[in-house]
């Protein structure tokens, strides 16, 4: 089907601007591009039945097998993540498609959480592996001139503030929730970037880079 309609395009496009838009564009991946993990054998058609029948779905992960409702279904990067309730517990989670050893569907009905709304659960962040949930703080970090542009490109946030000190470095100022996914990725920039404020976010990443130069010079942290 997808041949016979790119033939068909082909075929009306007498001037070739589809085949040189085609020929001319592209998507590349940003960053380090690992090798997609591998699936239990008809995982992911299980929890796509189950999501489309409104049904249970009983997993097996850790040698544990748990009953759960399916809510949603999340593509992270390379990695699918099932957005769910465990049965007997009333909080959404997420797990990870690639850690189920085997699934099957049940054919109880499943529970959905009132007011359950895919899109607002993701944007209250619980993929972010938050710290202290619905609290924000304020963030300070001290960039190096080389990622100034950089920070101009990618904002945290449409309110950040940068204040130049020179050519050879820049503040900037945003308010931001505190994750563990934030702190790694300020981890990711080295010495082009440090925390100022929070204290504790500076104080971690600290203990991170401390951590790591004893990796290399061969001390073991205690």
């Amino acid at each position: 089907v997808i041949q016979q309609a790119r033939q068909t395009l082909e075929a009306k496009d007498k001037q070739g601007a589809r085949r040189a838009w085609a020929n001319s564009v592209r998507v590349v991946a940003k960053g380090y591009t690992l090798k997609p993990v591998e699936l239990a054998e008809d995982t992911l058609s299980h929890v796509y039945e189950a999501i489309t029948r409104q049904r249970q779905l009983s997993i097996v992960k850790d040698e544990k097998t748990f009953v759960v409702h399916p809510l949603g279904l999340v593509m992270r990067g390379l990695v699918h993540y099932l957005v769910c309730t465990y049965q007997g517990y009333g909080d959404i989670r997420i797990t990870a498609l690639h850690r189920l050893t085997a699934t099957s569907v049940l054919p109880g009905k499943r529970h959905v959480p009132a007011g359950f709304n895919l899109d607002e659960i993701l944007a209250s962040g619980l993929m972010h592996w938050r710290l202290e949930p619905g609290h924000v703080k304020p963030f300070e970090i001290e960039v190096s001139g080389a990622m100034v542009g950089y920070f101009e490109d990618n904002r945290f946030t449409d309110e950040q503030q940068i204040t130049l000190l020179g050519k050879d470095s820049a503040v900037i100022a945003f308010v931001e929730e505190d994750t563990l996914e934030l702190r790694q990725w300020l981890l990711g920039f080295g010495e082009d970037v440090k925390v100022l404020k929070p204290v504790e976010v500076r104080d971690w990443l600290l203990a991170k880079a401390k951590g790591i130069v004893g990796r290399y010079d061969g001390k073991r942290r205690r």
